[in-house]
């Protein structure tokens, strides 16, 4: 039943439906505090704080985030440390503070160097990878987003995760003014988040073409 629950919400969330996702999580949360499941409740946390940061309710995530890490540490699990890591600075970032979210990162990225776990590693460089970017280092966020795109491309990453490196590599381009690179990978994103039917972030990456188409022909 619990997983039913976590998989409804899942459901929900990708379609937009963040109402019903915060129900079906919920009620998973309230199974796994129940039965003293403590690594199940840290991720009923983290799916409640990634709704909450969906609705730009960000002291809300916070909350919930910083409350699965506290789980995850009570409970010695270094991966689920990590990716609490990398949903705080997610939840920085959208603060505008930049500082206090590359930090989270590099802790990710430890962990990551540490467990030699290449999917930590990915969601770590991607991330640090748009810091950089939105400091204008652009170089050092190509080199980052460039190796996360590698690692899920070579290691079976999901198509969400390549999406999202191709979205924010796109984004580099076309700050460089490379815009036929960043168009490529614009669609690139564009087909997979149509596949996967990740409502935001098709809507984005189809506001990201049609800004890009703009330029362009303005220039």
């Amino acid at each position: 039943m619990i997983a039913n629950y976590n998989k409804q919400g899942d459901i929900y969330r990708v379609r937009g439906d963040l109402d019903e996702a915060e129900v079906s999580y919920r009620k998973a949360l309230e199974e796994h505090l129940a039965h003293h499941d403590e690594t199940g409740a840290a991720n009923s946390f983290a799916n409640l704080g990634l709704v909450y940061q969906a609705r730009g309710d960000l002291d809300q995530a916070k909350a919930m985030h910083q409350k699965a890490l506290e789980a995850h540490l009570a409970q010695h699990n270094e991966t689920g440390v990590a990716q609490s890591y990398i949903n705080l600075g997610l939840v920085y970032q959208a603060c505008a503070n930049l500082d206090e979210a590359q930090a989270m990162y590099h802790k990710s990225l430890e962990i990551g160097e540490g467990l030699g776990d290449q999917q930590i590693l990915a969601n770590a460089c991607r991330n640090l990878g748009s810091i950089y970017q939105s400091r204008g280092r652009f170089g050092q966020a190509e080199m980052m987003l460039r190796k996360a795109l590698h690692l899920n491309e070579t290691l079976g990453g999901g198509a969400e995760d390549i999406a999202r490196d191709c979205a924010d590599l796109a984004a580099v381009y076309e700050s460089r003014g490379e815009f036929g690179h960043a168009q490529a990978l614009y669609r690139r994103a564009l087909a997979l988040f149509r596949k996967i039917g990740t409502v935001s972030d098709i809507r984005r990456a189809e506001q990201a073409l049609e800004e890009l188409a703009q330029h362009r022909e303005g220039g």
